[in-house]
């Protein structure tokens, strides 16, 4: 959708479909939204974030990703205790749903581009769009004690587009929901249907926190503490034991499970003495 015919094609098709959406406040809210122009403006970040993804992943390649899960973080989601004043990582989750590869890495997930899809459920509100800067930081930590080394800066930056892509495909997302009464269908959804034009509020949120601050200082001031350094040495043992004949024998045994429970607790030791 580069291309302004093509645009103005599809904003004339979309134009055409509107009076087929009923009257329930879902379809009122999707329609003013598209009305207002919030399909311009998804499409304008996708297409600026593609740019960016695709230009980064050839100057700097992103390394293949095992498939075995236990290369990935196990707990990348976040939530405040209040009795006790601290952020708890609590969910883990591993989207798929898009990305821009390489031949190098093909169809494989980006370590980042898993916590840019997860940040982008985590770090803001539901509702208003609002961007939670301490949500964000609470689940980068969580994401970050699980990996052997620190983020580079282009990880850093990769992260920061797969955050908003990761809005994007939201949208995308929420608008199916209304696909088929668009089209003049009756449609047999019966989940929830949030109006898709908060996703374009969490865009312009997360733009303007950036506008004050620099996304890569934050990353870097979470990676950059002596606790975070002993969680790396304990994922770089990790590492190589998955690299060792000792892995094997235990997953064929099916005794990994206590080995990470035992990591995980490894982890909890050194978040308790913080």
């Amino acid at each position: 959708m580069y291309n302004s015919s093509d645009r103005k094609e599809l904003q004339h098709h979309i134009q055409h479909l509107l009076p087929n959406l009923g009257n329930s406040p879902e379809a009122q809210s999707f329609r003013e939204g598209l009305q207002r122009g919030d399909l311009e403006v998804i499409l304008d970040c996708f297409n600026q974030l593609e740019k960016n993804i695709h230009e980064s992943l050839i100057d700097n390649p992103a390394p293949n990703v095992p498939v075995l899960n236990e290369v990935k973080p196990a707990n990348v989601g976040a939530v405040y205790d209040a009795a006790v004043n601290r952020w708890e990582i609590t969910q883990s989750f591993d989207f798929d749903n898009m990305g821009f590869g390489t031949s190098e890495n093909g169809d494989q997930t980006l370590l980042e581009k898993d916590l840019g899809r997860t940040l982008s459920f985590f770090a803001f509100d539901p509702e208003s769009g609002e961007f939670y800067a301490d949500n964000a930081k609470a689940t980068i930590k969580g994401y970050l004690e699980r990996l052997p080394e620190k983020m580079n800066e282009a990880e850093i930056h990769r992260l920061q587009d797969y955050i908003q892509l990761g809005i994007v495909t939201s949208y995308f997302w929420r608008s199916s929901y209304l696909a088929e009464e668009l089209q003049g269908k009756p449609t047999e959804i019966l989940l929830a249907r949030p109006d898709p034009g908060v996703h374009v509020t969490q865009i312009r949120s997360f733009n303007s926190w950036l506008k004050t601050n620099p996304f890569a200082d934050m990353v870097e001031t979470v990676q950059s503490t002596p606790q975070m350094e002993r969680h790396r040495d304990i994922e770089r043992e990790a590492a190589l034991f998955r690299n060792s004949p000792d892995y094997h024998t235990k997953r064929a045994e099916g005794t990994l499970p206590a080995y990470d429970t035992e990591l995980d607790a490894a982890h909890d030791k050194i978040n308790c003495i913080e």
